[in-house]
């Protein structure tokens, strides 16, 4: 069997056997109808999904003159929209590691370059390449 409180929302598959009334004395073997004046019921059933549906939320509807209640659909999702949505995010998932792959591939060129651009200034500025032609050189950096 399973509870559910319909002032608090809270669930539960069993109910305590002790209960404290308000003058403070116990009540043993206490039973739903004891817990009930708390707003525990029994659930006996519930609304199905409706077709291509998965429920997220239910709410309790109470039986009157019971102390039982059906637990209604209170909202759902289209599962084909749902997955669709679940595939978008994954494909743009996807393209945003491509991109920054691409990305890091671009900022490892450039670092590259940019070695090779500063050791050539640096053989230059210490002198080590006198017969050098350097504008021809920077170009060839520079491609």
């Amino acid at each position: 069997m399973s509870y559910i409180n319909i002032k608090t929302g809270d669930k539960r598959t069993v109910l305590p056997t002790t209960k404290i009334r308000e003058d403070g004395s116990p009540i043993q073997g206490a039973t739903l109808k004891d817990w009930s004046v708390d707003g525990w019921r029994e659930i006996v059933g519930f609304d199905p999904a409706p077709e291509g549906t998965r429920v997220t939320a239910y709410t309790p509807e109470e039986i009157e003159g019971t102390l039982t209640c059906i637990m209604r659909v209170k909202s759902y999702v289209n599962i084909a929209a749902e997955q669709a949505q679940i595939e978008a995010a994954a494909i743009a998932a996807e393209q945003n590691r491509i991109e920054m792959e691409q990305a890091m591939k671009l900022q490892e060129g450039d670092f590259a370059l940019w070695s090779k651009q500063l050791r050539f200034l640096m053989a230059v500025i210490q002198g080590q390449h006198p017969a050098i032609d350097y504008k021809a050189e920077w170009k060839k950096f520079n491609k």
